[in-house]
């Protein structure tokens, strides 16, 4: 029988993305860690984020309620070791959610369905950053997006979303507590709809 696979972020909200899983039989977890510090730094020094908002997305963390995934889950750090995951099962769908791996095309050629959870609407706010900037643009509404991951970031078909409004008078860390409670609602109801079918 084909299984489904989740990528999640190794952060408090992948711990909590992980635990609301747990309630699906047939499903692989495995926990991004590809993300490390000298790639942040390459971010910043390309001007593609912003030193205050990594203090913030820190602070963020750092405050949040809950825990990362166990640390006894599985992991992934790069493309071949997501190529040697999907060697080992026949899975019909992969989805990511909070993952920083940037998926390399010879595995979207591979032909099994990859999906991708982002917090904020796709095209528009892809890419890291995106609840800043959309609370910079007075862009309030927004939805997390289900989307098929192309070779180009958050750009791909949107199949399903999660609408939420952000709330200027709020934190950031509040604004991104109200993001990504839909963004985890939006991954428990596709999985859902995966695995209860009839």
């Amino acid at each position: 029988m084909m299984t489904n696979l989740v990528i999640l972020g190794n952060d408090k909200i992948g711990g909590s993305a992980y635990e609301k899983l747990l309630l699906f039989q047939n499903l692989d977890i495995v926990i991004d860690r590809s993300a490390n510090l000298n790639r942040i730094l390459t971010l910043i020094k390309k001007k593609r984020i912003r030193l205050g908002l990594v203090f913030k997305m820190c602070w963020s963390e750092f405050v949040r309620k809950g825990c990362k995934p166990p640390r006894n889950i599985k992991s992934i750090r790069s493309n071949a070791d997501l190529q040697q995951q999907i060697n080992q099962a026949a899975y019909a769908k992969i989805y990511l959610f909070r993952a920083g791996l940037i998926v390399s095309n010879s595995l979207i050629r591979t032909g099994v369905q990859i999906m991708n959870i982002h917090a904020a609407k796709v095209p528009e706010y892809g890419g890291i950053g995106s609840i800043d900037r959309a609370l910079n643009d007075q862009s309030f509404n927004q939805f997390a997006s289900l989307h098929i991951v192309t070779s180009k970031i958050d750009e791909g078909q949107v199949l399903d979303r999660e609408a939420y409004i952000l709330d200027p008078q709020k934190s950031y860390f509040k604004n991104e507590e109200i993001a990504y409670a839909a963004a985890i609602s939006l991954l428990f109801r596709t999985i859902e709809k995966s695995f209860l079918k009839p």
